[in-house]
Formats: C-alpha cells, structure tokens, sequence
C-alpha cells in the first residue's frame, strides 16, 4: 500500500506544476528559496530584480533583503528536482541552455572588467600627463635649444674649416700655376712637347681636388 502510495505520489508531483518557476511557469532550475519562502530559477530571478532598484518577490512583494548577487541555490529543492526529472529531455536541455548562458555571461563579465580596468588606467595616464604638461613643454623647450645652440656652432665651426680648405686649395692653385709659367719661360721647347703631359697633370690635378672636397665635406658635415 506504501508503495502504490509513494508512486501515485511521486507520479503526481512529476505530472503536475509543484516544481514549476513562477516566472518561466518551467520546471525549476538551481531553484533560490527566498525569505518569503517562495522558489524560483536562480537566473529568473536574478533577471527579474537586476534592473529594479527595490528588488521585491515577484509572488508577494516582500522586500528581499540581500542582493542578487547573494543568493544562494536550495539543495535539498535542487536534489528533489534533479532525481525526480533526471530522464526529462526537456529539463536537461534546459540546463545545458542556463549553463551556457551563464558561460557566455561569465565571460563577457570578465571581458568587461578587463575593458574597465584598461579605461581606468588610461584615464589615469591622461590625469597625470596633464598635471605634467607645463613641466613636460619646459623639457621639450630647453631640450630643443639646447640642440639648435649645438648645431648652430658645429656648423659655423664646418663653414670656418670650409673656408680654410678653400683657401688652402687656390694658394695651392696659385702656386702650381706660377711654377709652370716659369717652366714655359724657361724651356719654350719642351714646353710645346710636353703640353699633353700638362694637361694630363691638371685632369689629375682637379680630380685629387674633386675629391679632398667631397671627402673633407662627408668627414666635416658628420656631428662632433
């Protein structure tokens, strides 16, 4: 007789809506007890009373006293359900759906508090590079003079080393010119028969000169 009796009683509680979230009307999920004593899907009613700034039961109005954030599953309701539905296709498709939604919540909550603590530290980055603006401009100012200054006297010291090798270079000039005037006054006759030979000797010449500029330029131009 007891076990027609708990049959027929374990047949009507999985038949009828004793399990039931008032605000899904499905079977209970991670059921939450609260003070009011009635039950809910834990995501149900975090959902219901996240966006209300006086959260209260959805049945009775009670005030609910902790945060959504607190609530704490009802094991023994948990347990009842879950050995009562454990072959309910419906109630595992369901879990797996909560499960995966509180995954994907998880996540984008982390992710969140990543973005969170990124801003923060950037808006403090910002904060203090204005507080040190004057003090930053000051160091770029004097830092900016301070290299125009240098640059400033190495280029006056290559313009003076330009105009001694320049000068240098038509004293040089001047005097290789008056030793082959002399040559010519001297010896009119090898003079004539060594014309192709001067002029090689000045192509020679131009060209040692040619490069002694570019190379005092290359080697002058180059920062102290």
């Amino acid at each position: 007789m007891s076990d027609i009796y708990m049959k027929f009683n374990e047949q009507q509680m999985t038949s009828n809506k004793y399990f039931d979230c008032f605000i899904c009307k499905d079977i209970l999920l991670k059921p939450v007890t609260l003070i009011c004593g009635h039950s809910f899907c834990s995501h149900c009613i975090k959902n219901e009373v996240s966006e209300v700034i006086n959260c209260s039961c959805p049945i009775c109005k009670r005030f609910i006293l902790v945060s959504p954030h607190e609530f704490s599953i009802n094991l023994i309701m948990d347990k009842i359900i879950r050995t009562l539905h454990q072959n309910n296709q419906n109630y595992i498709e369901k879990e797996r759906y909560i499960k995966l939604a509180e995954y994907q919540a998880q996540n984008q909550d982390t992710l969140m508090k990543k973005i969170n603590k990124g801003w923060e530290k950037l808006c403090f980055l910002i904060s203090i590079i204005k507080k040190y603006i004057p003090l930053i401009t000051s160091i770029l100012l004097a830092l900016g003079f301070y290299l125009f200054n240098r640059y400033r006297k190495h280029m006056f010291k290559v313009e003076q080393n330009y105009q001694k090798q320049i000068t240098k270079i038509i004293q040089i000039m001047k005097q290789y010119g008056q030793q082959g005037e002399e040559d010519m006054f001297q010896n009119p006759q090898s003079f004539s028969s060594t014309q192709d030979g001067k002029i090689n000797m000045y192509a020679l010449f131009f060209t040692k000169i040619i490069k002694y500029l570019f190379t005092s330029y290359i080697r002058l131009t180059l920062p102290v």
